[in-house]
Formats: C-alpha cells, sequence, structure tokens
C-alpha cells in the first residue's frame, strides 16, 4: 500500500499547507483531497510534488507491505521480491 505520510511531513518542515498546493501550485481539490486518503494518484503529479518541494519520491510516498494471509505462493512471491529488491540496493538485511 503508497501512503503520503512523507509528504505531509515534508511539507510540515517547508511550512506548506494544503492551501498552497492549491492556491499556488494549482493542485486541483481533489487531487489533494486523494492524497489526504492515501488513494492512488498519477505518477504526473507525484513528480509535480518533486518538483515542487524539491525533493526525492521518498519524501513524497512510502510503501507499507500488506500482510500475505491467502497461501503460501503468495508469500513465496513476497520473499523473491523482498531478496530481489535487496540484491538491486547491495543491502544484506536477510539471513
Amino acid at each position: 500500500m503508497i501512503r503520503y505520510r512523507p509528504l505531509w511531513e515534508t511539507m510540515a518542515r517547508k511550512k506548506a499547507t494544503t492551501y498552497t498546493l492549491r492556491v499556488i501550485y494549482g493542485m486541483s481539490h481533489a487531487t489533494v483531497q486523494r492524497l489526504q486518503a492515501n488513494l492512488p494518484v498519477s505518477t504526473h503529479t507525484l513528480d509535480k510534488l518533486c518538483k515542487i518541494f524539491n525533493c526525492q519520491i521518498e519524501e513524497i510516498v512510502e510503501y507499507v507491505a500488506n500482510n500475505i494471509t491467502s497461501n503460501v505462493r503468495d508469500l513465496e512471491g513476497a520473499l523473491k521480491r523482498i531478496l530481489a529488491y535487496a540484491g538491486i540496493e547491495r543491502t544484506n538485511t536477510i539471513s
């Protein structure tokens, strides 16, 4: 699940508000509401937020994994994705 908690923290640090997004930067009220509700937004919106706040995507969004309770194949797939990500990042987080 994608959450936008880092966006609100970034905005607080930079003393920006939802009013700033809507009035100064022309973001629609609907888009701001989607962000507040952690609903999907376009990559164009994410790019615009990074430009507005001169920051990286990690300062706008965070990924929170869902619990896997359905079957072992889903769990196996999730573990393979984690291992692949760890290999890309060159971190050894799983022993």
